[in-house]
């Protein structure tokens, strides 16, 4: 008895040194799974997000092709083509979410929202579009400073005004000339090519956050300091030096940081695509900075 009382007390103090060293190892490993976990979903959602924006400028050319390149219905089709990713469209009265015990909204709901937000959005930049041209048309030198700050941007980069003839420049020009124009160069302007910008709200917490500051810290880092961005050295002659960002850009950076510091994470993704026309472009499609 004298022998198994010692080695009882023994046996319980490494009993509750083990238990002491799980609850170490659990505070150390638990928040690091958690990034883990909310981190894949963030990086799935996105990935998501970058095939839809691939589809919305399919479906934004396609538009343009037989609406006569007019942007309004592009950005419409565009929206309708990103809304998964902006709310529940798997209903239309909406369903009860037993996560949060309310109901989810349905798809005209959803289909609000976002139309609200892209009008809203849209606006503000068409506002700062009509100033840069206004400022332009006494003559002053000013580079664009239009940010691209709308939910869905869709810029035309194929044709341009300067492009077209004075008269309405037929679509199925196959030979000759046409309106003065050869055929093969007609060719090249009727197709329609757009640069599609959406900006993607991220909104799961923690991994928003830190996926945002590593993409300001790729996109952004050799021109401005972030928490992630490495500190360049200048003097190493293998380190490439910071390029000198735009006016458009420096303002697009002052608007994700501002909106990110209040809990709003925003990546932009972008992708380009071509498409012949089927139907006739019209110049005051191309000419207004708005849709």
């Amino acid at each position: 008895m004298r022998i198994l009382k010692p080695m009882a007390r023994r046996l319980a103090h490494l009993r509750s040194g083990e238990e002491g060293q799980a609850m170490v190892e659990a505070a150390i490993v638990l928040p690091l799974m958690t990034f883990i976990v909310v981190g894949t979903i963030q990086l799935l959602q996105i990935q998501q997000a970058k095939v839809l924006t691939e589809y919305a400028a399919y479906q934004a050319t396609r538009t343009g092709i037989v609406h006569n390149g007019d942007r309004k219905p592009m950005l419409n089709a565009a929206l309708i083509a990103v809304l998964p990713s902006l709310g529940a469209t798997d209903s239309l009265a909406g369903k009860r979410d037993p996560f949060r015990n309310r109901r989810r909204p349905g798809l005209p709901q959803t289909w609000l929202r976002a139309k609200v937000l892209l009008t809203l959005t849209g606006l503000a930049q068409c506002g700062v579009a009509s100033l840069h041209a206004w400022l332009n048309g006494f003559g002053l030198p000013i580079p664009n400073f239009t940010p691209r700050a709308g939910l869905v941007n869709i810029e035309i980069t194929n044709p341009t005004p300067g492009d077209l003839p004075e008269r309405e420049l037929d679509f199925d020009c196959v030979d000759g000339r046409c309106q003065g124009v050869a055929a093969a160069d007609a060719r090249r302007i009727n197709r329609l090519s757009i640069r599609l910008r959406y900006n993607y709200w991220m909104r799961i917490p923690f991994a928003a956050n830190l996926i945002h500051d590593a993409w300001l810290a790729s996109v952004f880092g050799r021109k401005h300091e972030n928490r992630l961005s490495p500190i360049h050295n200048e003097e190493e002659p293998q380190v490439e030096p910071p390029r000198n960002l735009t006016m458009q850009e420096n303002i697009e950076f002052a608007i994700l940081r501002f909106l990110a510091d209040r809990g709003y994470h925003f990546i932009p993704l972008e992708t380009t695509y071509a498409m012949q026309m089927q139907s006739n472009l019209y110049r005051h499609h191309l000419a207004r900075a708005c849709p």
